[in-house]
């Protein structure tokens, strides 16, 4: 079935990813629903009745099938403070390094931190996503630096 989300629904208080207390402070990935239906009796005979009849009605429900992903505060401020030490130190040096880069990138697109780091941590980052992506365009790495 297909999944969605449902952003007008708060997401339900669960567990912090790195630490394990119970929060829905930051959602990094939202609930996913399913949609399904279901047949409600809408009307029925008495049971007295000579001749048994129902009325039914088919409704569309949605059932949550994964729950979100959350971070609490504290986690969140710590993980905003280490990114805004280690990225500006990260250099892209080929392909050993596209995994870890690209692991990076998708992290601080999930997490939505790229508004809460300092100018350096910006700068470096956006460096890296032009390396990278003159890497993946078949560009030489040292023609960057230069």
């Amino acid at each position: 079935m297909r999944r969605f989300q449902r952003p007008e629904i708060s997401p339900k208080y669960g567990p912090c990813i790195d630490c394990g207390r119970g929060t829905r402070s930051h959602v990094l990935e939202p609930a996913l629903y399913e949609e399904f239906e279901e047949e409600v009796i809408i009307g029925r005979s008495d049971d007295f009745a000579a001749k048994k009849w129902e009325d039914v009605d088919t409704i569309t429900k949605a059932m949550r099938v994964e729950e979100a992903v959350v971070m609490c505060h504290s986690c969140w401020k710590e993980n905003i403070a280490e990114f805004n030490d280690k990225i500006p130190k990260i250099k892209f040096e080929g392909v050993g390094r596209v995994k870890r880069i690209t692991a990076l990138l998708h992290n601080v697109r999930t997490m939505g931190i790229e508004g809460e780091l300092n100018s350096d941590a910006k700068d470096a980052l956006s460096k890296l996503r032009l390396s990278l992506k003159g890497f993946l365009k078949g560009e030489s790495v040292e023609s960057e630096e230069e």
